[in-house]
């Protein structure tokens, strides 16, 4: 009999597309109208952390009007309405904003944002904005914010189509992110964080576990769970570009992590089971024809392959028992997808027709994640015996 052995590890990032929730009234200095014709007196010392001045506070307004439902084809998030130097503009995540061609962005008020031919995306983080003219109200930033401070996550929690409201505290600080503990999900993409006094701290925007964190290190720990992280919007260096430029190299990205999540699915079943049949509607000629092959390769075992699980300090090695002729079959599917995975890195590394750093530095992370998968399955074939 032949063996062969898979090592299953699992590091997990996820990105939040996002929504929004309760329709509450916010502090008079979070929500502002540029050129009101009434304006009214607000508390200086809020202001003096916006840069705006008081003549152009909104009284009494409502957060759910400057937040946003965006749904399109490709699935839903958030964004919301921000006032920078005078200007109003809807902000939200790239991964958000990108894949789509029907968009849908409204607040629970029925109202409708566009988007233009131009907009302004962050050099260096996952934010994109643009100017809306047309709306007056939207909310102030703030730098002012530490450890522990209260906060709350407005989004489309889910992508359930309603505004949601949770709370929490900021957990960690960083340059360009904040770590909180206000629980948004997948859904809440794009969706503000805010501080107490109502004013935009960060955007949610991705959840992270370590699943390939050995669990002596982490068990018992708060790294345990889930980290959720909100990038902030308070230093950032905008790119001016048109909105069809953005969507051909959001086009170009896309088609790589569509690869990138087929090729986690197929080593993920592999790891589980190598004996499974796997399927995926990736838009990719060779992992179709890999595919076609390995679902081939497990039909003609048929009961032919006997499963072993061990237990080796923090991982787990299956092994599978199988026919000569079974073997050799296997061992060259398997060494066919390492070069399938050699020729998708070699394509994420092409970036010279993306000017982005944000989609540039996605695409670097796909090109490390295929070179990984690739030395995994190497080593799979190199332990077959």
């Amino acid at each position: 009999m032949q063996r062969y052995k898979l090592i299953r590890t699992v590091c997990l990032t996820v990105l939040c597309c996002a929504a929004v929730s309760g329709v509450a009234q916010t502090n008079v200095s979070s929500l502002v109208e540029t050129n009101s014709s009434s304006p009214i007196e607000a508390d200086v010392s809020d202001l003096a952390k916006t840069n705006v001045t008081p003549s152009v506070v909104l009284p009494v307004p409502r957060i759910g009007r400057a937040i946003f439902l965006v749904e399109h084809e490709k699935g839903s998030g958030s964004g919301f309405l921000m006032q920078e130097e005078g200007e109003v503009y809807f902000v939200s995540n790239i991964h958000v904003m990108e894949g789509g061609d029907n968009f849908s962005i409204r607040n629970i008020y029925g109202e409708t944002v566009s988007v233009p031919d131009a907009v302004e995306v962050a050099s260096d983080r996952d934010l994109v904005r643009f100017r809306v003219p047309s709306y007056k109200a939207a909310l102030l930033t703030s730098a002012d914010f530490g450890f522990g401070d209260k906060v709350c996550a407005l989004g489309n929690s889910g992508g359930e189509g309603v505004i949601t409201r949770l709370d929490g505290e900021i957990l960690a600080l960083g340059p360009d992110k904040v770590e909180v503990s206000a629980e948004f999900i997948p859904g809440n993409s794009g969706g503000p964080v805010l501080s107490e006094s109502n004013q935009v701290i960060g955007v949610s925007t991705y959840l992270k576990r370590y699943g390939s964190m050995p669990d002596w290190i982490i068990e018992g720990t708060r790294f345990e769970g889930t980290r959720r992280m909100a990038v902030r919007v308070d230093n950032v260096d905008w790119i001016s570009m048109t909105w069809d430029d953005f969507c051909r190299e959001a086009a170009r990205v896309q088609k790589i992590e569509d690869c990138s999540d087929a090729v986690i699915h197929i080593v993920h079943t592999l790891s589980e089971d190598g004996y499974e049949m796997i399927y995926s509607d990736v838009d990719h000629n060779e992992l179709q024809k890999w595919l076609k092959r390995h679902n081939q390769d497990v039909r003609k075992a048929g009961g032919r392959m006997d499963k072993v699980e061990t237990e080796k300090g923090d991982r787990i090695t299956i092994s599978y028992q199988m026919s000569s002729s079974m073997e050799r079959a296997v061992r060259s599917n398997f060494a066919s997808l390492g070069d399938v995975l050699k020729r998708l890195e070699k394509e994420a590394s092409r970036t010279s027709r993306i000017s982005l750093p944000f989609f540039k530095e996605r695409m670097k992370s796909y090109q490390r994640y295929f070179n990984s998968s690739r030395t995994q399955m190497e080593t799979v074939v190199e332990t077959m015996f």
